[in-house]
């Protein structure tokens, strides 16, 4: 149901927001020179806010799923629309949460560490890899849902595109001379 969904995806959220801001227990108590209270607290709300924020992915996701259709087609265009609604809301979470450094959270980032898929990064920014990180996954779910190996296809081609694609941009880059070499102190 959609109110459970919020419930899933706030406590989905929560959970991840611990795991990504427990260190600020400690670290406001050692840099701001109060009390463990402080960092609980700033722990607590931080994790609060991400809750929140996945309680309305999750709710969006929800409201806009199709699961009872016939066509592939239709059922691939959700997906993609889906992604595009996870893109979006991240770009304006990171457009709000820009001069907040340390909330900072992008669904893309697992792919900048690898050569290959971080290139591109040069073609649609962060939101690229974003979108295909969440596009992979829902095709993923949807095979573990339906069982039907046409989805987990799906979700390793897109995959096996994003290092393709990768692998040929990094390839055949050649840097632009840069003309009289310079000394930098």
């Amino acid at each position: 149901t959609k109110k459970k969904s919020l419930t899933i995806g706030f406590f989905f959220g929560l959970g991840i927001g611990i795991g990504m801001f427990f260190w600020m227990i400690k670290g406001v108590s050692h840099y701001t020179g109060n009390g463990f209270f402080y960092g609980l607290l700033l722990c607590i709300i931080s994790s609060f806010f991400l809750g929140f924020y996945f309680a309305l992915l999750s709710w969006l996701t929800k409201y806009i799923w199709l699961s009872d259709t016939k066509s592939n087609w239709s059922l691939l265009l959700n997906r993609f629309c889906i992604a595009a609604v996870w893109t979006v809301l991240e770009s304006v979470l990171a457009l709000l949460l820009e001069s907040f450094p340390l909330h900072y959270f992008r669904i893309g980032f697992p792919f900048v560490t690898n050569i290959y898929s971080i290139q591109l990064t040069s073609i649609g920014g962060l939101s690229l890899l974003t979108f295909l990180t969440v596009l992979i996954n829902l095709f993923a779910a949807e095979f573990y849902i339906q069982k039907k190996k046409l989805y987990l296809l799906y979700s390793l081609s897109i995959l096996a595109f994003v290092f393709i694609i990768g692998a040929i941009s990094f390839y055949t880059f050649k840097p632009s001379p840069v003309g009289k070499s310079f000394k930098v102190a």
